[in-house]
C-alpha cells in the first residue's frame, strides 16, 4: 500500500492505493490553521487509512503548491505560508515512524500521476501542465521525475514570456512578485483580463467558455489570444524537450477547442511539417494530484 497526501488551500485529500493504482480508501478534511495543528491532523489522517486498510504502508507522498527544497523542507508555500521554511519531511518521519517520505510539488505529482498510469502511460518523455488558478509543469522521463538539482526542472509556469514587455495584453503581476511570467498569461486570471481589456468587462472563465461556444465575437478573439499564447508556451517546452506527450490539467485544461487549435500553432511555430507531440487531456482529472503524491513511492 502507498499513501497520498495532496494538501491545497482549504482541503487535505488523502489516499491509499495498491501497486496496481486500485484505490483502497480516500479521506477529505479541512487545512488546520497552523503547523502544529497541520502536524497533528497529518498524523490523524494516516493512521485512519492504516486503520481501514489493515495495511502498512510502503511509504508516503505528499503534494502541495509551492517550491520544496532538496531536503525536503518547504522553501515557499503559495497557499499556505505558515508552512514556509518548515521541516516538513524530517518532522513526518519522525512523528509517523516511517522513513520513505516524498514531497513534491502539486505539478509534479500531477506529472508523476499521468506519466505512471494516466494520459501518458507508456510515453517515455512526458510534460505535465496544470492551468487553472496557477500554471505550472513537470517532466517526467521514463516513468522518473526529474526534478534537477536545484529542485526548479519544470517550473515552466514562472519563465518570462518572450517579449512580455511589448505585447498589448494587460501585465499582471504574478504571485512569485514578478511580471511577465508565463502563468500571468495563462492562468484563469490571465484568461479574464484578456477578455476584459477586448470588452471593458471582467466576467468568469465559465462565461467566457460559454460566449465563446454561442460564436461571440470578443469571447472567440480572446480564445484565440489564449490559443496562440499557450502555443508559444507550449513551443518552448517541445523545443527544450521534445516530449511524446504534453498531458494539461487544472481547470482551463477543460477547453475543449485547445485540443484542435494549440497543436496547428506550435507546428507553425516550429515550422516542422508534423508535430508528432501529442497535447492531451489528464485521465485522472482532479484526483491526479493526490494519486501522483502515492506514485511518489514507485518513482523516487
Amino acid at each position: 500500500m502507498m499513501i497520498g497526501i495532496d494538501i491545497g488551500g482549504t482541503k487535505i485529500a488523502a489516499i491509499s492505493l495498491s501497486s496496481e493504482g486500485n484505490n483502497l480508501k480516500t479521506i477529505s478534511t479541512f487545512v488546520p490553521k497552523n503547523y502544529d495543528q497541520f502536524l497533528r491532523e497529518l498524523i490523524t489522517i494516516v493512521e485512519q487509512l492504516r486503520k481501514k486498510t489493515g495495511i502498512k504502508e510502503k511509504g508516503i507522498g505528499i503534494s502541495l503548491a509551492g517550491n520544496i527544497n532538496p531536503n525536503g523542507s518547504i522553501k515557499r508555500a503559495i497557499n499556505l505560508p505558515w508552512l514556509t521554511c518548515k521541516p516538513l519531511k524530517s518532522d513526518i518521519k519522525k512523528l509517523l515512524h516511517q522513513e520513505h517520505i516524498y514531497i513534491a510539488n502539486d505539478a509534479n505529482c500531477f506529472t508523476a500521476s499521468e506519466a505512471y498510469d494516466g494520459a501518458a502511460a507508456g510515453s517515455n518523455v512526458v510534460f505535465g501542465v496544470i492551468l487553472g488558478t496557477g500554471v505550472g509543469g513537470g517532466l517526467s522521463i521514463n516513468n522518473r521525475l526529474i526534478t534537477g538539482i536545484n529542485s526548479l526542472s519544470g517550473e515552466w509556469g514562472h519563465i518570462p514570456f518572450p517579449q512580455w514587455k511589448n505585447t498589448i495584453l494587460p501585465k499582471i503581476k504574478c504571485t512569485c512578485g514578478e511580471y511577465g511570467c508565463i502563468e500571468t498569461f495563462l492562468s484563469g486570471r490571465g484568461l479574464q483580463k484578456i477578455y476584459e481589456s477586448l470588452s471593458g468587462n471582467l466576467i468568469d472563465v465559465p462565461q467566457i467558455i460559454e460566449e465563446y461556444s454561442s460564436g461571440e465575437i470578443i469571447a472567440k478573439s480572446a480564445l484565440d489570444t489564449y490559443h496562440q499564447r499557450l502555443a508559444e508556451a507550449l513551443a518552448m517546452v517541445v523545443k527544450l524537450f521534445d516530449p511524446d506527450i504534453i498531458v494539461l490539467g487544472g481547470g482551463l485544461s477543460q477547453i475543449n477547442s485547445i485540443y484542435n487549435n494549440v497543436p496547428k500553432k506550435i507546428q507553425v511555430l516550429l515550422a516542422i511539417d508534423n508535430l508528432n507531440t501529442q497535447i492531451v487531456k489528464a485521465k485522472h482529472g482532479p484526483a491526479s494530484g493526490v494519486r501522483g503524491a502515492a506514485r511518489l513511492i514507485q518513482t523516487n
